[in-house]
């Protein structure tokens, strides 16, 4: 990681550059998740994070972390996470879909199923039927992690934003027990 650390901070102001090593088909898989790692440092400062989101360069990254999701997925969130805290991440084409299907890959991975919640609740998803497949995600996730606090405490936050902004989707809360399920989310 150091030497991509290097590469990447040469200029900061050359995501670009900086970009084009993690999506470059000339770099083995772990030199790119090492460069990866590098962005999601980077992404934390808000020119940085805007840089990404121009030009389409959110899209190769989201290319390239979505093909290699068994080894990257868990980097992959972490800089979507670090973007949201600069409040720049809205819905872009292409992160639902990453975020969704990694989540589905990793079932068992309480990291990736909290860094999911996290994500999907700050979407601002507007289509109903993204709202719909992410709420019976985090419902389906809520049930198989009842033990962990974390996951119910993002996914009970997501699933609060998304009926917040899609409120056609309240039948599905109601639907199959997930109202049992829910009510006994208590978080000790």
């Amino acid at each position: 990681m150091v030497q991509a650390v290097a590469i990447l901070n040469r200029d900061p102001f050359d995501l670009h550059h900086d970009i084009s090593v993690i999506t470059s088909s000339h770099a083995n898989v772990a030199v790119r998740k090492s460069a990866l790692d590098a962005l999601e440092s980077l992404a934390g400062d808000e020119q940085n994070c805007t840089q990404i989101q121009e030009n389409a360069e959110l899209r190769l990254v989201l290319t390239f972390i979505k093909n290699q999701a068994d080894e990257v997925g868990e980097t992959g969130l972490g800089l979507l996470i670090e973007m949201l805290k600069t409040k720049k991440m809205i819905y872009e084409e292409g992160v639902f879909d990453f975020v969704t299907s990694v989540m589905k890959k990793h079932p068992s991975s309480s990291t990736i199923q909290e860094a999911g919640c996290i994500i999907l609740g700050n979407l601002h998803l507007k289509n109903e039927l993204d709202a719909k497949v992410a709420t019976g995600l985090i419902l389906a996730l809520i049930k198989k992690h009842s033990g962990d606090n974390d996951i119910k405490l993002n996914g009970l936050c997501a699933l609060l934003n998304i009926c917040s902004e899609n409120p056609g989707i309240a039948p599905l809360l109601r639907a199959g027990g997930n109202l049992t399920v829910l009510s006994q989310s208590n978080l000790r």
